[in-house]
């Protein structure tokens, strides 16, 4: 393992990172790995969080192991996807509907979620729902550009949305989205928005009412009680 990430590490100078997967018994057999590899590729690619640079994508069905074996494997690949987003790794981890299913209108492929919105005084206005734990800005919203307040934490984030042409210009005040876009959290999205350092958690309301974000999550958990 050690000598590969060597080998990868001269062959590419882009990446930072390298994440070790292993088991406390150290039984992964070299077909064990093969068929691992194949599948972490294959769901990476199903998921479209991460660019691979893999020239080929290897095939599982030459990977020949014991139907026993294939059903631990599977059963290892699905312990990975619960534990990798905990340490913040969401690279396997689908994405929410809102952001895959773009070619149905907003209004289908939302079914069924809750819809935030942020209503500026200057008629700038944002949708966004939340799904899978991600809170998503909706293609269309519009966002407030050249504000002039210099205490910005998302400002390279806003930078960077603007240079993928995320964001493009509508006027020399305002942005709009041309695709749906996860952030981290609402205040987040609705720094970005709003163009200075907000609280999402009450700046974000239910569509067409006044319950903010904070409120709904609220009486969502009672709910569960």
């Amino acid at each position: 393992m050690a000598e590969r990430i060597k080998q990868s590490a001269i062959k590419r100078d882009f990446w930072e990172t390298a994440i070790t997967i292993t088991t406390s018994d150290d039984d992964l057999s070299k077909g064990h790995a093969e068929y691992l590899e194949a599948r972490l590729i294959e769901q990476a690619a199903q998921a479209g969080r991460v660019t691979l640079d893999n020239g080929t994508q290897p095939d599982t069905t030459r990977r020949r192991l014991p139907e026993a074996d294939v059903a631990n494997m599977e059963q290892f690949l699905s312990n990975l996807r619960i534990i990798l987003p905990v340490i913040g790794l969401e690279m396997l981890k689908p994405q929410p509907r809102a952001l895959t299913q773009t070619a149905k209108p907003v209004d289908e492929r939302t079914e069924g979620d809750v819809q935030f919105e942020i209503r500026h005084k200057s008629g700038v206005k944002a949708t966004a729902v939340e799904e899978d734990g991600e809170f998503i800005v909706l293609e269309g919203s519009e966002a407030l550009s050249e504000t002039g307040y210099v205490q910005q934490s998302y400002g390279g984030l806003k930078e960077k949305l603007i240079s993928d042409g995320v964001l493009i210009p509508v006027d020399t005040q305002k942005l709009k989205f041309a695709k749906p876009w996860p952030f981290t959290s609402p205040s987040a999205a609705a720094a970005v928005v709003l163009d200075r350092n907000s609280n999402g958690r009450t700046e974000w309301k239910v569509k067409d009412s006044k319950q903010t974000y904070h409120d709904w999550q609220q009486a969502e958990a009672n709910t569960r009680i």
